[in-house]
């Protein structure tokens, strides 16, 4: 109940001080129009007033609720920020979008409108406190997440300091992407000035012109996304072969023991997977980031370019997406580990009535191991019907808010053509412009994912290629005559995997030339 305290305390904080403020706007003869610089300025400066008061307030509250309280951290600082700047980023972005002012109000600031902002984000702020609850694992864990963020940068750029020898084909693999994007981003655009002839008065060098170059463009496109998918390929299997053939010197210069408490099933798959996947991270990976990151920002680049108002419009949609898709990571990832945990534990009771079917059989409980295998199979499929109904609804929603955002978007670009602001022809480029954004954008994530994927496997490579063998085989020490006689005195020995289990103890024997010597030990 800390929590609900300290966020209700909060909230009647941030109350009085916007009562207050306004109070003392009502006393200045202002005449605001709510769509000027003056009102923005002034709410803007409201704002800033209200931040010093409300973070002092958060750092007495948190101090007050003790250790245990669910609010720690910098959220309450946060929550400041956020019901501070609420309405005055509202009111800018109203001004922005607006063709046209609507009314002219007279008077100071609205205050209901400021205390419904605070009541809508203090509960925003209460829901995420009691059902996203920071643990004290995630405090406790915080530097060691900073920690391998870190060490992942620097993986990273390990990954393509080995790419240096292929700087020449990595820099016109980057060169082709660069004019593929070009080409593709010019397309759409010419289909806006070819509906827009069509619409209006029929020129036939004006579309002739406009089919040439959408022709050109494409072809442009092809060529160049060839080329660099070519050059991109060349690269990574260049660095597979090195890295691969560093890795096999690596190991083959080892001591004997480290085979023996190693797995060679292990050392296979370094050899082969990870070694691909370390690859992947800088020739295909990059391929595919570069690429999203820059038609990202030449969509973003065009979209302004036809129409800034109808941008901030498509920016809701991205930003309501990304929310959603973080919570949706969280709970689906705890989701498919619990699945992958139920079918690991349905696996272990299928594995133990078989191995021990001997015991079953001599006792008779055929039944209770099926009725058991039954109920684990059973947790299993109720933990899949949860993460494929958070799935389904996770897709409902963002088609829903995708859906949302078009409808508003093509309602506002008709009060825009109607405004004598943009074309028809402008309005379906840029509609074409918004459904490449959202598929970039979802690249950008995934691919970001994927990325730290294959940073985790050149970990696993790098860790076989930095260790040093613990016996060194280097030297070059060698005597004047070989005669081939050899002494053993006091020889102890045990294998690296049970080093508390003496193999021979305290042996000594001698090897003479032209002789055969038989060791001959005990087999416990």
């Amino acid at each position: 109940m800390n929590v609900i305290a300290v966020v209700i305390s909060f909230l009647a904080c941030d109350i009085a001080a916007s009562s207050l403020l306004h109070c003392g706007l009502l006393l200045l003869p202002l005449t605001l129009d709510p769509f000027g610089a003056e009102s923005l300025l002034c709410l803007w400066l409201v704002a800033l007033v209200k931040l010093a008061l409300l973070s002092q307030t958060s750092l007495s509250l948190l101090s007050q609720a003790g250790r245990g309280s669910a609010v720690r951290g910098r959220a309450p600082l946060l929550y400041a920020a956020a019901l501070c700047a609420l309405t005055p980023a509202l009111q800018s972005w109203q001004r922005a979008v607006y063709v046209k002012p609507v009314e002219i109000v007279t008077g100071s600031p609205c205050l209901g409108f400021c205390l419904l902002a605070s009541a809508v984000t203090a509960t925003a702020c209460l829901f995420w406190e009691t059902a996203l609850p920071c643990s004290a694992g995630t405090e406790a864990g915080g530097s060691s997440g900073e920690e391998n963020k870190q060490q992942a940068r620097v993986l990273f750029m390990r990954v393509i300091g080995y790419s240096k020898p292929d700087t020449v084909l990595l820099g016109g693999a980057f060169l082709f992407l660069s004019l593929a994007v070009i080409f593709e981003m010019f397309i759409p655009f010419y289909t806006g000035k070819v509906i827009d002839i069509l619409g209006s008065r029929y020129k036939q060098n004006a579309f002739s012109s406009a089919i040439l170059f959408m022709g050109l463009f494409s072809l442009g496109s092809s060529l160049s996304a060839g080329l660099r998918g070519g050059l991109f390929m060349c690269s990574l299997s260049r660095l597979n072969k090195r890295v691969r053939v560093l890795l096999f010197r690596a190991l083959v210069k080892q001591e004997i023991g480290f085979f023996e408490t190693t797995k060679t099933g292990d050392i296979t798959s370094r050899l082969s997977t990870d070694t691909t996947l370390m690859s992947q991270s800088v020739a295909m990976n990059m391929n595919v980031f570069l690429r999203s990151l820059m038609k990202t920002l030449a969509v973003l680049s065009l979209m302004v370019s036809l129409s800034w108002r109808l941008t901030l419009v498509t920016v809701i949609e991205t930003l309501l997406i990304s929310i959603l898709q973080n919570i949706y990571n969280s709970y689906y990832q705890r989701l498919a580990k619990e699945v992958q945990d139920s079918i690991a534990r349905s696996n272990e009771a299928a594995g133990e009535a078989v191995s021990a079917i001997k015991t079953v059989r001599s006792f008779a409980t055929e039944d209770t191991e099926a009725k058991r295998y039954d109920s684990k199979l059973s947790d299993t499929q109720r933990l899949k019907n949860s993460r494929d109904t958070f799935r389904a609804a996770h897709l409902l929603l963002r088609r829903l808010i995708t859906l949302a955002v078009q409808v508003l978007m093509l309602y506002y670009g008709r009060s825009l053509i109607k405004a004598g602001e943009m074309s028809t022809g402008s309005l379906v480029a840029f509609i074409l412009y918004q459904r490449e954004l959202g598929s970039h954008i979802r690249a950008l994530v995934y691919i970001c994912s994927n990325m730290l994927n294959s940073v985790g496997a050149a970990a696993k490579v790098f860790e076989y290629l930095d260790r040093r063998p613990l016996v060194s085989t280097d030297g070059s020490l060698q005597p004047e005559t070989l005669r081939g006689h050899v002494q053993f005195k006091n020889v102890s020995f045990t294998y690296p995997s049970r080093p508390d289990v003496p193999v021979i103890k305290s042996v000594s024997f001698e090897l003479r030339p032209g002789e055969i010597t038989a060791l001959v030990l005990l087999c416990v």
